[in-house]
């Protein structure tokens, strides 16, 4: 035997004959044409007690089995004759659908019946056990492996009375599947109008004509909702408790250091829990950890050496107002995070695309501008012939917040990234992310008290002046 040839049982011993003959009238058959296996060999029997029919003229044995062999003598066999399913004028071999089916990565057991039709006679249906990944869900669902198999089989084959889940496929001590206990089943209607939904603990039960409560508990768990619960959960709780403690000690030193801090727990979190390890979602993962760490650690030593943060001046000594800041930086930790979530959670990641590229050039870009602008700026300040002075030079004469610019640059790098993951349209949804992030550094607490800071320092400067009518307030060489 060839051990290439899928599904061939090998060729038949010494002293055994075997042939294929028609079931209709049990004409001998040639190779390559499918009927009834019959052998002859002297070790068989001698036949059934009051049972004819399994025997053949001169000691042949009916098998039941239906198959053919190959011009090199390779006998295949498909099925048993009275397991065949009767589609219109055909009769289908559950076993060429299940040997397909299996070919599936999600597919862990199948069993095919035949469901009873009105017109065509029956329909292949298949019993499948599918694979489960580390949160309990499906790695692939009944339409999948619906379009998976149609296109691998013959018109007959095709799944027409559709997929249905199933703990276990009924076998029996030898490994053969019980066929006649999944047709009783259909015959008594059990589980004929239910779709078992295997998610956490197999605890979601949907009637199949509910359609549209189908389609919601589908997208709610496509959408992962509960994890990022779980995740905004700890974002926020983290934010909570530590304004509890600012607000005691009335102190914001430790403000921007908790939100880089929980930015890189989040995305840590996220891909230790719920990645497939796959080589985008590591990548993605490691630029939001070297630019929370990076920004973190600036952020820190800058308020550390100053004493303060202007930006919390009067807002600390009053609590209420505090909490409004940290709860603002709990939404601006989950929703910036929200494609990259969204991708590190996607079960089947396809591969690596120019998307991925271009967004992961971009979040370099911006990574490297943000790092040398903080960079220059931290220069600047620590010559004491500038003090008093606004910085103009390097990346700062070319744009009057290329730190900010950069920031921006790289988010909108990593939902590029992220989108080549992305197959509904609410998945895209959340360039809404980037969005949000733009409007809080131009319109709220990045730029706005910055340009308002400059004016009053400096506005009555000729040059001051001069550097806010030439130079672009955001994207280098931008008209201003």
């Amino acid at each position: 035997m060839k051990s290439h040839l899928v599904g061939c049982a090998g060729k038949v011993l010494p002293f055994v004959r075997l042939k294929i003959i028609d079931p209709i009238d049990g004409n001998k058959l040639g190779p390559n044409e499918i009927g009834e296996i019959v052998v002859h060999t002297p070790f068989l029997m001698k036949g059934y007690l009051n049972q004819t029919k399994e025997w053949h003229s001169n000691g042949w044995f009916n098998t039941g089995d239906q198959g053919y062999y190959d011009a090199e003598g390779n006998l295949f066999v498909i099925g048993r004759y009275k397991e065949l399913i009767k589609y219109k004028s055909k009769q289908v071999a559950p076993s060429n659908i299940e040997t397909q089916l299996m070919t599936h990565s999600a597919v862990k057991d199948v069993a095919v019946v035949g469901l009873p039709h009105g017109i065509d006679g029956e329909h292949p249906l298949a019993y499948v056990v599918i694979k489960m990944d580390a949160e309990g869900r499906p790695l692939a669902t009944a339409k999948e492996l619906i379009d998976y198999i149609n296109v691998r089989v013959l018109d007959g084959e095709k799944l027409r009375g559709g997929v249905r889940f199933l703990e276990h496929i009924p076998r029996n001590k030898f490994g053969k599947v019980v066929r006649h206990q999944l047709v009783a089943n259909l015959q008594r209607g059990d589980g004929s109008s239910q779709i078992f939904l295997c998610y956490k603990q197999r605890l979601v039960v949907a009637r199949r004509d509910c359609g549209y409560l189908n389609q919601f508990v589908n997208l709610i768990i496509k959408m992962a909702f509960m994890k990022l619960l779980y995740l905004s959960v700890i974002d926020f709780g983290i934010q909570w408790i530590l304004w509890g403690l600012a607000s005691w000690l009335k102190t914001e030193k430790f403000y921007d250091l908790a939100g880089s801090s929980t930015f890189a727990l989040i995305a840590f979190l996220a891909y230790k829990k719920y990645s497939t390890g796959h080589i985008r979602t590591k990548i993605q993962t490691t630029a939001i950890l070297l630019w929370a760490v990076r920004l973190g650690f600036y952020l820190f030593s800058r308020v550390l050496k100053e004493g303060h943060d202007r930006r919390f001046k009067d807002a600390k000594e009053y609590p209420s107002v505090f909490f409004v800041y940290w709860t603002l930086q709990g939404v601006w930790v989950i929703v910036t995070l929200l494609p990259s979530l969204l991708m590190v959670m996607q079960r089947r990641q396809p591969p690596l695309s120019a998307l991925d590229w271009l967004g992961w050039l971009m979040w370099l870009v911006g990574f490297i501008t943000e790092v040398v602008a903080d960079y220059q700026k931290s220069q600047f300040r620590s010559n004491p012939a500038n003090a008093g002075k606004f910085i103009n030079t390097g990346l700062w004469s070319i744009s009057r917040h290329p730190n900010y610019f950069g920031e921006i640059l790289l988010w909108c790098g990593l939902f590029t990234s992220a989108s080549a993951t992305f197959t509904s349209w609410w998945e895209y949804l959340t360039i809404l992310s980037p969005m949000f992030l733009t409007y809080l550094i131009t319109q709220m607490s990045g730029i706005p008290p910055l340009e308002k800071y400059g004016l009053q320092k400096w506005g009555l400067l000729p040059e001051y002046r001069a550097y806010l009518k030439n130079t672009p307030v955001l994207v280098p060489y931008l008209y201003n």
